[in-house]
């Protein structure tokens, strides 16, 4: 299988090496750690380079290849900008139904400027144009809000780099292209943004449709395998009922097409219901109250869910799917390293 990492932290930039700390290896013996090979790291294009740790390609992805609506939401998070978000993603979903083609952000800015346009826009909200104020405001914030990994190819966006992203490794010829890089045995470690304003989800959605498509069109044969990290930020502010609708949609057509998940959250009850429907086992670690647990992992025993209070390092809850009961585990310790921050 080929498994795609999405490092939100990040914790996984250290994972082609052997893990130092065998302290944790005593009681399990004859395991010997050891580091991933075939690894491959990435970065979105804008993530602060100073702190990559490894030669990172950067991401760069056109705006044409992501879900107006989620692109709505990450560029007007906030809760006093209703209105221009409502206006701004009406306008942005019209505009993506009537060019098939790679648009981009700004071409989408010259379409809203051009006068010839009114009507079209016009039309758009039943014979009347946005109010002067709110498309005004739109057309202000655009050019700072939008993420620094959409459109970055662009030639005419002013903080386009040069050359091969400023010195950095990239994809030259184009944007991403995650069937250039998938490939069986393979771990890709992509670094992302540690934002909570829906760019996380906004990156994630884009990447499950992709490998999707490649699964479901027998372009890729092997297994793919994703694991979230930090899911609960992809579930975050105004873009959650979005993100829960579109991640919920692969997670189910995935299964049957060798698409597989790991969602990784810091509180079990952080997981939406409705993906938790559609995840066929769980991993629980400490947890902080009884009422994170309710509902997540049901079979167990009432006397075994209050253990879970007090575990230490390594321990958990564990149901796999197939098994006859959930089982109090100590988990094997990492075989590579984990990346820590001071």
């Amino acid at each position: 299988m080929c498994v795609v990492a999405f490092d939100h932290k990040p914790d996984y930039q250290h994972v082609h090496e052997t893990n130092e700390e065998t302290g944790g290896f005593n009681k399990f013996t004859g395991f010997q750690p050891f580091g991933l090979e075939n690894v491959k790291y990435f970065s979105l294009y804008g993530v602060n380079t100073d702190d990559a740790i490894n030669s990172e390609t950067q991401i760069a992805v056109c705006a044409s290849e992501l879900p107006p609506g989620m692109l709505a939401h990450a560029m007007f998070p906030g809760s006093s900008e209703d209105k221009q978000l409502e206006t701004f993603s009406t306008l942005l979903s019209h505009y993506a139904q009537n060019h098939t083609n790679d648009w981009t952000i700004r071409e989408f800015m010259d379409w809203i400027r051009d006068t010839k346009n009114e009507r079209e826009i016009s039309e758009v909200f039943y014979g009347e144009m946005p109010h002067e104020t709110v498309l005004g405001a739109i057309k202000r914030k655009i050019p700072t809000r939008k993420p620094k990994w959409v459109d970055s190819l662009d030639k005419h966006q002013p903080t386009a780099p040069t050359g091969l992203f400023a010195g950095q490794k990239t994809e030259s010829v184009g944007y991403f292209n995650p069937f250039n890089h998938v490939a069986a045995g393979r771990v890709l470690v992509i670094r992302t943004p540690e934002t909570k304003d829906g760019e996380y989800g906004l990156f994630v959605t884009y990447m499950l449709k992709r490998l999707f498509y490649m699964r479901q069109s027998g372009r890729v044969k092997f297994p793919i395998i994703c694991f979230i990290d930090e899911a609960q930020d992809i579930f975050d502010g105004g873009v959650r009922q979005t993100a829960i609708q579109s991640v919920n949609e692969f997670l189910r057509k995935g299964r049957s097409k060798k698409l597989g998940f790991v969602f990784s959250v810091q509180s079990a009850d952080q997981i939406p219901t409705a993906i938790l429907q559609n995840l066929n086992s769980r991993i629980i670690h400490r947890q902080n109250s009884p009422e994170q647990l309710r509902g997540v992992i049901p079979s167990a025993p009432k006397e075994l869910l209050q253990t879970a209070l007090s575990f230490g390092p390594g321990e958990a809850l564990v149901s796999i799917f197939g098994s006859s009961a959930v089982v109090h585990a100590d988990m094997l310790p990492s075989p590579f390293k984990l990346t820590k921050t001071v």
